[in-house]
């Protein structure tokens, strides 16, 4: 709901504060005193482009302030995405400086005017109604039929269901796009993981190698040394094992001596070391032995590692084994996609059949009420003064989105005879404000209706046809913030607030003020409306008569 507006320096309005309320506000004064003005300017802080020339004085700075209680909307969202704080009562602000640089606030948040513009939409299309642009939108006429044939959950399932089935499809598209790649791709990967496989790399192994290697290739000097070793140990004439031997029955002689039986023990295990020694060096040069064959296998092996570490870009062959996983699992990945297509392909297609047993629903609950819908249309109309008013709605079939399958149009005339035309070409705004009007008042209370402003409701009408769509604006009023602008004394009369507009001379500046008018100032304004200024006094009781009615 819009709550107040504040204006500075925009055309003939130099500064001004107005505050709104919930119900139907009337706006009233003489031609030229800035009613519409004010409307031009709460669009320019709903988004609307401007330049300077709208500025009363170029100097300044033009300000154009809208505040709103949002506490109802579900747009928390909004702000969370465009990272803006959230507030219930949320204020729009446009600045325009001199030279025409123009600034754009949500909550003393700097914004884009496309921000500005889209939260302005979400928030109460108020923008919108100047034009009546909602009316001609088919998004609306869609969503009045919708309330009509009671069938706004069904569509709430209905598009929830299609956004993801179109997902889904989008997903199937993508897989099927990359498949062919993918077939191309697995033949590569298969060649590489089976070389791969064949090859068998252990953890380790490549170290393995290269110390069998330096060991077979080095293995006859290896035998030698151990051979001399041995000799040295055991088997020579001048054996350590015999020394040893030939000491321990020395010195047996003196065993009884503490000292020498203790030395006796060391040389014992020394001895049984020693010998130890010499049978592992034999079994070592037993197990060493030059076999070119398998000095040449292992070179091979080697050689072999180190071509597939330079083909796979990898520094040691253990990372082998970690580009072997990789390439399986890349591959199982092309494989599951194979069979998600497959599965894919299916799913879509059963809810696609789904999807268009539900659209068919919608179509026929929507057809349902259009008769009725026109009728009652029609009967309002010709009660606020169009007798010849012909109203049409023309659904036609199209391919399926996420509100079914229709394509919605209404067509309207005001005269006779005529065939009824698309509502967006018609550029009557008093027939269009009416027909608007009609049209909501069948649906009030059942959508969240933006903050509706007539400027042109009354365009063409007086005496009981105004008081007719008064009444009318009255009812909307009940559940919705409705704004007239009017010059007919029988709607003024049915506001629930009253705002008075003056435009006021002094020296070389015209003053543009807004009077909240009280029930004596009331009877004195709709008086003036019915009668001129002064009003006599029959127009002062018949405003007293309009006001009591």
């Amino acid at each position: 709901m819009l709550q107040r507006l504040y204006i500075k320096n925009f055309a003939i309005i130099s500064e001004l504060t107005v505050s709104f309320n919930t119900g139907l506000n009337i706006i009233t004064g003489e031609t030229g005193a800035g009613k519409s003005i004010m409307l031009d300017a709460l669009g320019l802080a709903l988004g609307q482009r401007a330049d300077s020339s709208v500025m009363t004085d170029p100097d300044e700075k033009c300000i154009v302030e809208a505040n709103f209680d949002i506490s109802s909307l579900p747009l928390k969202h909004f702000f969370e995405d465009n990272d803006i704080d959230y507030d219930d009562h949320t204020i729009l602000r446009r600045e325009l400086a001199p030279g025409g640089r123009s600034r754009a606030f949500i909550n003393d948040t700097p914004c884009r005017l496309a921000q500005m513009e889209t939260l302005a939409d979400s928030l109460v299309e108020v923008h919108q109604q100047f034009d009546q642009l909602s009316i001609r939108e088919e998004y609306f006429q869609r969503a009045v039929l919708d309330v009509l044939s009671k069938n706004l959950p069904g569509v709430t399932a209905y598009s929830s269901r299609f956004l993801k089935w179109h997902a889904d499809l989008k997903r199937l598209e993508s897989l099927k796009n990359r498949e062919a790649e993918n077939l191309k791709e697995q033949d590569f990967l298969e060649f590489q993981l089976d070389e791969l496989e064949r090859m068998n790399v252990q953890p380790g192994e490549e170290d393995e190698l290269t110390q069998n290697i330096k060991l077979l290739s080095q293995a006859e000097d290896i035998s030698k040394k151990l051979y001399q070793g041995q000799i040295i140990l055991s088997e020579g004439e001048q054996a350590v094992s015999d020394h040893i031997m030939t000491l321990i029955q020395e010195l047996g002689k003196y065993s009884d001596h503490q000292a020498i039986g203790e030395l006796l023990e060391r040389l014992n295990s020394v001895q049984a070391e020693v010998e130890d020694l010499a049978r592992e060096i034999d079994n070592i040069n037993d197990s060493i032995e030059a076999d070119p064959k398998q000095l040449e296998e292992m070179d091979e092996r080697l050689a072999a590692l180190f071509q597939l570490k330079k083909k796979h870009q990898v520094s040691s062959a253990d990372e082998l084994i970690t580009t072997q996983e990789e390439l399986q699992e890349r591959l199982d990945s092309i494989i599951t996609d194979q069979r998600s297509i497959k599965e894919l392909e299916k799913h879509v297609e059963e809810e696609r059949d789904q999807l268009q047993h539900l659209a068919n629903e919608l179509t026929e609950k929507r057809l349902s009420v259009i008769p009725a819908f026109e009728k009652k249309v029609v009967d309002i109309l010709r009660n606020l003064g169009m007798p010849d008013a012909s109203f049409k709605v023309h659904l036609e079939k199209r391919q399926t989105d996420s509100n079914g399958q229709d394509d919605i149009e209404y067509r309207f005339s005001s005269n006779k005879g005529m065939t009824p035309t698309p509502i967006k070409l018609t550029a009557s705004g008093g027939e269009i404000s009416r027909l608007n009007l009609a049209i909501k008042s069948l649906i009030a209370g059942e959508l969240a209706l933006p903050t509706m402003i007539f400027d042109e409701i009354d365009s063409g009408v007086s005496g009981e046809i105004a008081r007719r769509i008064g009444r009318l604006l009255q009812k909307l009023g009940q559940q919705h913030q409705i704004v007239c602008i009017t010059h007919t004394p029988q709607i003024a009369s049915l506001g629930d607030h009253h705002l008075h507009v003056r435009k006021d001379s002094t020296g070389q500046r015209t003053r543009t003020t807004v009077t909240v008018l009280n029930e004596e100032q009331r009877i004195e304004e709709i008086g003036q409306m019915l009668g001129g200024d002064p009003p006599s006094g029959a127009a002062i009781d018949a405003a007293r008569a309009l006001l009591a009615d």
